[in-house]
């Protein structure tokens, strides 16, 4: 076999895919495939070689609600598979994806349709620094979502921000990032108060993970680095950050707004919300998800009861970087899984075996 080939393709999106840029990657000449699945599809028997019949194998990093899903996609002219893996950990950037994967036990993930987290006004108020609130209109991502409460029903991390009206007129906005349905790794969320000449004194709760470093930020201005904040701020509302790194490497940014001149005029970060969102089990962290595409037709796993199904990683090894120095890795493995076609209740069984060329940052 020879002049067998694949393409790396390196993907930036928000929430949906936007653009694709395709990187070749040339294949030594070898008799063993690199890259393959074999199994069935339904009762049809199907088999796929990158490099043979028109055959390719894609590797591309794609995006789910502010997540990676690591995704390898390996297609003829009559048959295309995709799976993808999602990243997990989403607060520590010191992990690494391949070094966890023969350590998981996959599972698969599903489009929830349950509320995760709400957004409340009348929550944040059941903390001492929020307690003038008239209204709040609740923005995801840049999205208008709600007044007073608003609802977030799949894992993903956010941008969220409160647009607060106080009583008497005065309004600004908070943002904060938050994580939902993900495993978070720390937590922690700014203590503070202000005094009468805008006098600001703040500190980090730590929920038990035991704290390295907090930066201190006015405005987005870096401050200083210290456990603690003291400090006088002009009049006027103002946003005060803090860049918390853990002992175990995850790191989290908290952000409160304090107000010089108006005192009571103040609102806490959303680590509430986190703490009050809804338990998903299993967590998003490294979950599969599966497509095919076959006679016009896409199936997907996503929507599809795969409570039992099971998926096995039998050998993950580094294959090299492409043109662009970004790590490729090949992921052996044996998958089962239903997957339900787009549009219709028909439900497929899916069973292979493969090697799969994933592309992992």
């Amino acid at each position: 076999m020879t002049g067998r080939k694949w393409w790396m393709a390196g993907i930036a999106l928000s929430l949906t895919l936007v653009a694709c840029k395709k990187d070749e990657v040339i294949i030594p000449e070898s008799n063993d495939p690199v890259f393959e699945a074999t199994g069935t599809f339904g009762t049809e028997a199907f088999q796929i070689v990158a490099g043979d019949d028109g055959a390719y194998m894609y590797t591309m990093t794609l995006e789910d609600n502010g997540v990676s899903v690591f995704t390898g996609r390996i297609s003829n002219d009559d048959f295309a598979l995709e799976m993808g893996i999602y990243d997990g950990y989403v607060d520590n950037p010191t992990h690494h994806t391949a070094a966890e994967l023969l350590n998981i036990v996959p599972h698969y993930a599903n489009g929830s349709t349950k509320d995760l987290m709400i957004l409340s006004k009348e929550l944040l108020m059941t903390l001492d620094q929020s307690q003038f609130i008239e209204k709040i209109d609740w923005y995801v991502n840049d999205e208008w979502v709600g007044e007073n409460e608003a609802h977030i029903n799949e894992p993903g991390i956010y941008n969220v921000c409160a647009h607060i009206l106080f009583f008497g007129g005065s309004e600004n906005r908070l943002c904060n990032e938050v994580v939902v349905g993900y495993a978070l790794s720390a937590n922690c969320r700014i203590d503070f108060n202000v005094g009468q000449q805008g006098e600001v004194n703040a500190s980090i709760y730590d929920m038990g993970n035991g704290i390295q470093e907090v930066q201190w930020y006015v405005d987005s201005v870096y401050q200083y680095t210290q456990p603690n904040f003291t400090g006088n701020i002009s009049s006027g509302f103002h946003a005060l950050s803090a860049r918390v790194t853990f002992a175990n490497g995850s790191v989290r940014t908290k952000t409160v707004l304090v107000n010089g001149s108006q005192t009571y005029f103040t609102a806490n970060d959303f680590t509430i919300f986190e703490v009050n969102s809804s338990t998903v089990y299993p967590p998003r962290d490294f979950n599969i998800r599966l497509s095919v595409e076959k006679d016009g037709k896409k199936y997907t796993s996503m929507s599809a009861d795969n409570d039992n199904s099971i998926m096995t990683i039998t050998n993950v090894e580094y294959y090299g970087p492409n043109d662009q120095g970004k790590d490729v890795y090949k992921i052996k493995a044996i998958v089962s899984a239903n997957v339900k076609e787009v549009g219709t209740l028909k439900i497929v069984p899916i069973t292979f075996s493969t090697s799969f060329g994933v592309e992992i940052k």
